[in-house]
């Protein structure tokens, strides 16, 4: 079964990585430049002179119930993922990895942003957005399924063309922003860090596995 897959995040990655043992093969698209969504490492270079600062920029970590942390210890068998409590894992050396690992060996298209869905069931087409250059926008397809992990507003546009019952739900889901701010400390000196009523958690990234920076190139 060829299925094309809209976002290369962790919802996405858990779809490939489930349907692959059923012999369905994907064309993943991603509008970003790397796989991850929010489980993401931003990379920012020109802080310090000679180095390279790595930050978790989405999810810090994440909490898995005891199935599936028996799935992935067990069945995925992972070499990116580390356990740092009873309960929390984290992906090294960077978040992504883990998404990278689910997605395998998967047709993927990065940076290139889906516009509209086309066509009928058994039978769909995918166009990419316009680049603003003189190629024309890819078009993609035919594909047997669709999967959409984009954000309601983003599923419902890339919908528009289609006859589905999914506005009103899509319509009703409601986002909260969560504002994430990074900074580096120029210390010798172990920092300590507390939540407060500021602050919903403070993540040290040192403490985790595997990070560390890098030196500039």
């Amino acid at each position: 079964m060829k299925i094309a897959l809209i976002g290369a995040g962790a919802a996405g990655a858990a779809c490939v990585s489930v349907l692959r043992s059923r012999r369905a093969d994907f064309c993943i698209f991603e509008k970003s430049r790397g796989v991850g969504g929010r489980l993401c490492t931003r990379r920012v270079s020109d802080a310090l002179p000679s180095h390279t600062l790595l930050y978790d920029h989405g999810c810090p970590s994440f909490k898995v119930g005891e199935t599936l942390n028996s799935f992935i210890t067990s069945d995925l068998s992972l070499n990116s993922l580390r356990q740092i409590s009873s309960e929390l894992w984290v992906s090294a050396p960077t978040m992504p990895h883990f998404i990278k690992e689910l997605l395998g060996a998967s047709q993927l298209h990065t940076q290139c942003e889906i516009d509209a869905i086309e066509g009928q069931p058994g039978a769909w087409f995918l166009t990419e957005k316009s680049r603003g250059n003189a190629e024309a926008p890819r078009r993609f397809g035919p594909f047997e399924k669709i999967v959409i992990t984009a954000p309601a507003p983003q599923a419902l546009n890339l919908l528009r063309n289609t006859e589905h019952s999914w506005a009103a739900p899509l319509n009703s889901v409601k986002y909260s922003p969560c504002w994430v701010l990074l900074i580096s400390v120029q210390s010798d000196t172990p920092v300590g860090f507390s939540a407060s009523s500021i602050f919903s958690s403070i993540s040290n990234q040192e403490s985790k596995p595997e990070r560390t920076t890098q030196p500039s190139i």
